[in-house]
């Protein structure tokens, strides 16, 4: 009799185990239905442990691409958003004075002013050379100066700054001569070939040096400095 109870008894302690054990199991796909719904693709089926951590890798690699895309198109944002702004005639009020090519960002440093491409214009345009008379303003250490009889209508046109709205002939007024074009990059528009164009038409083909032929024309020089309206 007392064999036959020790006997049910252990039979009963096996049964409570196994039990536990499938209830460990439960647990555990518990846990990983958990991991993988935290922003990643659920794994399914019987490979659902090691497939679970593929899909954590495969969702943090696409993170990490979607953030570089991100910083690539605002790089790509900046860049063009400062030529739309060089190229609509609009104005600055910083200087930088270059000592060489390397200060530059195209590269190309004379008399102390950074020149680059100017805006909108193409060489396959440019319908004739500019005359060296053509000139209306020139460069030198990293300011643009207005050297302009203000023909074709380029001294009324407006111009919308910082400071407000002006003509080109205040601006021009407010910045000064300078200390002379001779020895000095030579543009044909007003603001060393960054615009605005007159109405002549030859500024829109050929905003910019006058001095170097057709290869010159669509090179442009820095900004007007209008930090004179700021005092």
């Amino acid at each position: 009799m007392k064999t036959r109870l020790l006997a049910l008894v252990f039979l009963a302690a096996c049964a409570g185990d196994d039990s536990g054990d499938s209830g460990g199991g439960s647990d555990s796909t518990g846990a990983l239905g958990s991991s993988s719904g935290d922003g990643f693709v659920a794994s399914t089926g019987a490979d659902s442990s090691s497939g679970g951590g593929g899909n954590t890798t495969s969702g943090s690699t696409s993170d990490a691409s979607t953030s570089a895309d991100s910083s690539g198109s605002g790089e790509s944002g900046a860049s063009t958003g400062s030529n739309d702004s060089s190229g609509s005639g609009e104005t600055g009020d910083s200087v930088t004075v270059c000592e060489g090519p390397a200060d530059c960002p195209a590269g190309e440093c004379e008399t102390g002013s950074c020149l680059g491409p100017a805006p909108g214009c193409s060489l396959d345009e440019v319908q004739n050379a500019p005359g060296n008379n053509w000139g209306d303003s020139y460069s030198v250490d990293g300011r643009c100066y207005c050297d302009s009889t203000f023909d074709h209508a380029v001294g009324e046109i407006e111009v919308d700054t910082p400071y407000g709205v002006m003509t080109v002939l205040e601006i021009c007024e407010a910045i000064g001569p300078g200390p002379g074009a001779e020895g000095n990059p030579v543009y044909n528009d007003i603001q060393c070939g960054n615009g605005p164009p007159n109405d002549a038409g030859d500024e829109d083909w050929c905003p910019g040096r006058v001095d170097q032929g057709v290869d010159g024309c669509c090179t442009a020089g820095p900004l007007w400095d209008l930090s004179v309206f700021a005092e």
